[in-house]
């Protein structure tokens, strides 16, 4: 029973008021409430009102037990409450919970009626410790014995129901500047991460817990979203590339990217000046999108004595001809061509005129000039013949100097005269008959001044381009074949040449225009042609599919599908290299229920571990037996999470110190290794332990999913069965719902927790590791306090650890936990049947 003193002024007199006595008991709601916001930082002063609520009588006083967090609450005072309980204060004493409690007692001056309103009866002051943010579970109302109690104004005693305080989320600022939207949750205050992202690709978004999101540029690669550039690249916080260069090397295309298209560049024919690379053309011009040569090369040199060719690779060759030509002096004649010279033989000048000296100018030709020669006019009937006026006479000898009857006596022997006999005499009169001057080189030869004299020259052209056409004085027409460049009169054929007198067609004509959406072919009287087609084709562009043919042109089909069915890249495509794949930074769920917060990094999918287990405070009345596996479980930041608790058994220690051959150590060697998984928790008691109820669960061969979190309230779980072995090490681990059924495997597992189970018989402090070897058995004060509690002395060590039989628990400290000690005292093998095997 605690002690209470109730100071107050009554007539001068300092008066002493007993406690309530025990009446029957009427119903009243008592909760705790605080005037500050739940959270706050070390040194906040925290203010807790006992408030009574729904009061049925008119109570004047109330005796209650109060617990609470002694890691973050410091106790400062309690100040009166609202009248009537203002009057009275009551003296604080220890109460018996330990640290971390308090009793206390509020009442009213004697001879109050009391109050049945809703009032605050006292103010509890607290200081923060630590940062706080929401009070459940700090302060709270622990039932007393006798239970917490209300004295109403007629002495009885009026039952209570105890609401903890619970901070109902508000928010609050965790003083992060990369959350947000904080709230108190689980005693913290925290919120969400603040998304700094700017939309642009070229800066990496960070945050400063201080100053907030700030950005820094980066040089990775990107896309500028103009098809027109190439090797896009961040620079200063933006996305650009190169020119894209389009040039196809092709002089007869006009080269240009659109950037409104899904591949940019672009090659139109055109009909540019070009060069065919033949050298025997010339004035070529693109058409179709190739160089197509224009006229032959003319080879000529200029002189009739050379004969030039032309090869497509080298061009014009000379070289000498024989040909009739005409070398300018007119006083040669029969002129040829000899080792490149025109040249002829003399002209004969003869007018076969005895009276005219025969000359030749080589400009003019030639002339004669009279002479006064002696000659003879070869009339036998004349003499004295002397040339006079170009003409040969002489004196007749006689009137007649040739008689003739008829013209037919007169014959001079020259055709190019005529014969007559005139008046008895016989003339010689030149005429213009035709002759033959003995040259076959000349036609339609005339007689003139009683000499025959060569007509036109003899045209020898046979009309074919393949032979070089002469003439020879002796014989007439010469055809000598040539290997001339000609032309066959097939557009289809190229380097026509003269072969054997005949024009010969050459290889024949490409008419490919490089182009795959015309069919190419060739027409012997017009050339080449190109017809628009609709074939499949590759119009260059690693972005387009199905690529056809249209209008001439390569048209590009649908995109590729460049999704890799990874959500951590960003997927595009390079009209050169195709689908391509950048790492981003995106929220992403990586399917493993152990880990919240998940975003892409590096191509793959990441959280940050949310599940994982730890050791709690060791509580020196909690129920931490030699074979408890103790512990405490995350839970889920981002919500209820089922999950399942698996135990390797590490080692399993069972040493027999001094080799007693009646005391043979089961074997658990070969169950090393193996695992465990916990079952269903149960509400487990123990008398002397506070809180009275806790968790606790045994250990079996199969995974139990479930929210532990939510299950155990924050509070630790107690593992425990004849599986659990003292001195021994296990490992703890927390594994996910997406487990199931591939426990053995799976990888959405926390790290392990390990834990040592204490050394066998070790029950009283100080306590021991089991670990490191060599393995000290307990001692001398462990068995006198087992004797102790076997005799109820009150300063006995508690039921939870002197209560070591196999039975775990039995609730109590018989003879055989006595004897289990002093046998651990005396080194002997532990009596646990320890472990089986699973099915």
């Amino acid at each position: 029973m605690i002690s209470m003193r109730r100071w107050g002024l009554y007539g001068g007199a300092l008066l002493l008021v007993a406690a309530w006595a025990d009446l029957p008991s009427k119903a009243a709601d008592l909760t705790l409430t605080t005037v500050q916001p739940c959270y706050g930082s070390a040194g906040t002063t925290l203010s807790v009102n006992i408030r009574l609520t729904n009061a049925g009588l008119s109570v004047i006083g109330g005796q209650f037990f109060l617990r609470y967090d002694q890691s973050v609450l410091q106790f400062h005072d309690i100040a009166p409450g609202e009248a009537p309980f203002v009057n009275e204060i009551y003296e604080i004493v220890p109460g018996d919970g330990g640290p971390g409690t308090i009793d206390y007692a509020i009442g009213t001056v004697p001879g109050g009626l009391g109050t049945s309103l809703d009032s605050t009866m006292a103010v509890i002051h607290f200081t923060a410790l630590t940062e706080f943010c929401g009070l459940s579970g700090f302060v709270s109302f622990r039932q007393h014995n006798p239970p917490t109690r209300l004295s109403d104004d007629t002495g009885g005693d009026v039952s209570v129901t105890v609401a903890n305080l619970v901070c109902p989320g508000e928010t609050c600022d965790d003083g992060n500047a990369c959350t947000a939207n904080d709230v108190c949750s689980n005693g913290k205050c925290g919120g969400v991460p603040v998304d700094c992202s700017d939309n642009n690709i070229c800066t990496n978004d960070l945050c400063n817990p201080t100053t907030g999101c700030y950005h820094v540029n980066n040089t990775i690669s990107c896309d500028d979203g103009n098809i027109c550039t190439t090797n896009d690249a961040c620079t200063g916080g933006t996305c650009a590339g190169t020119t894209m260069n389009c040039d196809d090397d092709n002089p007869c295309t006009d080269d240009f990217c659109n950037p409104e298209t899904e591949c940019g560049c672009y090659h139109v024919n055109n009909t540019r000046p070009c060069d065919d690379g033949n050298i025997c053309t010339t004035s070529d011009i693109c058409s179709g999108g190739i160089c197509v040569g224009g006229p032959l090369l003319g080879c000529n040199l200029g002189t009739v004595c050379t004969t030039g060719t032309c090869r497509p690779d080298t061009g014009c060759t000379y070289a000498y001809n024989s040909v009739t030509c005409d070398d300018g002096n007119a006083c040669t004649a029969y002129d040829v061509c000899s080792n490149g010279i025109c040249s002829g033989v003399p002209v004969d000048c003869d007018d076969n005129n005895a009276c005219t000296d025969d000359l030749c100018n080589p400009l003019t030709g030639c002339y004669h000039v009279n002479n006064t020669a002696r000659c003879n006019d070869h009339h036998s009937c004349k003499i004295n013949d002397v040339c006079t006026g170009g003409v040969c006479s002489g004196v007749s000898s006689s009137p007649t100097c040739v008689e003739c009857i008829a013209d037919g006596q007169c014959n001079d022997g020259n055709n190019c005269t005529t014969d007559t006999c005139f008046h008895g005499i016989c003339f010689y009169t030149p005429n213009s008959n035709s002759c033959d001057d003995g040259n076959a080189c000349t036609t339609n030869d005339t007689c003139a001044s009683g000499v025959c004299i060569g007509g036109a020259a003899l045209d020898c052209d046979d009309g074919s381009i393949c032979t070089d056409d002469s003439c020879n004085p002796s014989s007439g027409c010469v055809h000598v074949v040539n290997s001339d460049p000609c032309d066959s009169g097939n557009a289809c054929t190229t380097y026509d040449t003269c072969f054997g007198g005949v024009c010969l067609g050459g290889p024949p004509i490409n008419c490919d225009d490089g182009n795959a959406c015309t069919d190419d072919f060739c027409n012997p009287a017009s050339g080449c042609l190109h017809i628009n087609n609709s074939a499949p084709c590759n119009d260059g562009c690693e972005c387009t599919t199905n690529d056809v043919c249209s209008g001439g042109l390569c048209v590009g089909g649908p995109p590729p599908d460049c999704d890799d069915g990874n959500p951590c890249t960003d997927d595009s495509c390079d009209v050169t290299l195709g689908c391509y794949h950048i790492f981003n930074t995106n929220p992403c769920d990586d399917g493993n229920d152990c880990t919240n917060n998940d975003i892409c990094t590096f191509g793959a999918c990441r959280g940050t571990l949310f599940c994982g287990l730890s050791t709690p405070f060791p509580d020196p009345n909690g129920p931490d037996k030699v074979r408890y596996l103790s512990f405490q479980i995350q839970g889920s930041q981002s919500g209820p999470s089922e999950t399942a608790l698996q135990v390797k058994l590490v080692s399993l220690m069972h040493p027999n110190p001094l080799g007693l051959s009646q005391f043979p150590p089961p074997d658990f060697i070969a169950l090393e290794g193996q695992v465990r998984y916990v079952g269903v928790p149960l509400d487990c008691t123990e008398t002397e332990v506070l809180p009275a109820t806790f968790k606790c669960a045994p250990l079996q061969c199969t995974p139990h999913y479930m929210d532990w979190g939510d299950a155990l309230g924050g509070r630790s779980l107690h593992v425990t069965s004849q599986e659990v072995v003292p001195s021994s090490t296990y490992e703890v681990r927390q594994l996910a719902a997406s487990c199931q059924g591939d426990e053995g495997t799976c990888t959405a597992i926390s790290d392990p927790l390990t834990i040592h189970t204490q050394r066998w018989g070790d029950v009283a402090a100080p306590f021991q590791a089991p670990f490191p070897a060599p393995l000290t058995q307990p001692n001398i004060t462990d068995v006198a306090a087992c004797v102790d509690k076997f005799k109820a002395v009150p300063a006995a060590i508690i039921v939870a650890r002197a209560d070591v039989n196999p039975a775990v628990p039995n609730g109590r400290v018989d003879i055989a936990d006595v004897a289990n000690i002093v046998d651990a005292f005396k080194n002997l093998a532990y009596p646990f049947p320890g472990p089986t095997a699973c099915p």
